[in-house]
């Protein structure tokens, strides 16, 4: 990982309003329950952006322990 160094998250503007939608101590939740298949465990998502895709808000980032891709759907 990049020394530690985490940048702030991206979205897009239809992302943002759903994102920003959601109660910030669930939002906490879904943040640090993302499943890591590096890992093979629940991680916390780091460096994360944010889309939406058939109406459906998709957080893609890194693994907080591995760097490796994850993702988090949020239906």
């Amino acid at each position: 990982m990049e020394n530690n160094v985490f940048h702030l998250p991206q979205f897009t503007p239809i992302a943002k309003k759903m994102w920003m939608a959601i109660p910030l101590n669930f939002r906490n939740q879904l943040l640090e329950n993302v499943y890591c298949g590096e890992c093979r465990g629940v991680t916390t998502i780091i460096n994360y952006s944010g889309s939406v895709k058939s109406g459906t808000l998709i957080l893609s980032g890194k693994c907080k322990a591995c760097g490796a891709d994850v993702a988090r759907v949020i239906d």
